[in-house]
């Protein structure tokens, strides 16, 4: 019960947040679709760090990062249609509006799915909280919502190219689907597993080395990073000059912060209490399925 009163309430924040959007998005329609996108987005987080703040607790923004671009692709849909572009001539934004949808979805359920309530805090809040004192709330909306609503928009750039694009669908678009659907499953059965695992662990200290962990040590990080390279496979078919210059930053950015930042985060903690981790790094790839040293 705990669990979905926390629900409804983070459910009443985004739905607040998005009328918010919606709302500043509209008066400022007049612009280029980024600039319209970029305002919105903004003014939506905003709106959930106010929640965050009320509820004392930062995981409530943590779905921001997988709803927000399945608005940005709904909303260039909308955005398009409302133009005159009828629905049936663009298949190709279509289908990359059906996989953000997908991959959105699977990544909003499987939070729900592992979030205890709003009892609960993501352990990396709670280190920084200790650390940042009575100026917590401050650094943190600059830290843990702007910068990663700013980052989230790089990362969407593809879309941009998608929507903006006239090609007609090509060789590219299906490579472009293969490499999307196919990191996508590899993600969605990672989560899978790791939530059986959690799941069913009877000492805190275990770790899971079995499925896709026995290849990878974050094989939910390595079909996170196909998918949006597959994404921009889609811009680059949509727009060949445009899609190959700018929006590359976007998958570039996801792969950075996986590399750099998100995957030695999450080791340097994994090590702090568990020493049986070491070997897992040893013997284990770090993110491409490989088979395992001996």
């Amino acid at each position: 019960m705990k669990k979905l009163v926390s629900l409804i309430h983070v459910v009443l924040a985004y739905i607040i947040g998005l009328a918010a959007a919606v709302t500043v998005g509209w008066f400022v329609r007049q612009y280029h679709s980024i600039i319209v996108i970029v305002v919105a987005s903004i003014t939506g987080t905003f709106v959930i760090s106010i929640f965050s703040w009320i509820h004392n607790n930062n995981s409530i923004y943590s779905p921001f990062r997988c709803i927000m671009p399945m608005v940005t692709a709904l909303s260039l849909m909308w955005i398009e249609w409302s133009a005159g572009t009828a629905v049936w001539t663009m298949p190709r934004m279509i289908i990359v509006s059906a996989l953000i949808l997908l991959w959105g979805g699977h990544l909003f359920y499987n939070w729900t799915a592992r979030w205890p309530g709003m009892h609960s805090e993501d352990w990396r809040f709670a280190d920084f909280r200790t650390k940042a004192g009575h100026l917590y709330w401050p650094l943190s909306f600059v830290s843990f919502q702007l910068f990663p609503t700013i980052l989230v928009l790089v990362i969407c750039l593809p879309l941009f190219s998608i929507f903006g694009g006239s090609a007609p669908l090509n060789i590219l678009d299906a490579i472009a689907l293969v490499v999307a659907l196919g990191a996508l499953g590899i993600e969605m059965i990672a989560d899978r597993q790791l939530r059986r695992f959690v799941q069913s662990k009877t000492s805190p200290l275990a770790i899971l080395d079995t499925g896709l962990w026995r290849y990878s040590r974050h094989p939910n990080y390595f079909g996170e990073i196909g998918f949006w390279w597959g994404i921009y496979l889609f811009g680059a078919a949509a727009a060949p000059l445009l899609g190959h210059i700018w929006s590359i930053v976007g998958p570039l950015t996801v792969t950075g912060l996986f590399l750099l930042i998100s995957i030695p985060l999450i080791e340097r903690h994994m090590l702090s209490y568990r020493a049986r981790y070491a070997e897992q790094i040893r013997r284990i790839s770090p993110l491409v399925p490989w088979p395992p040293r001996r």
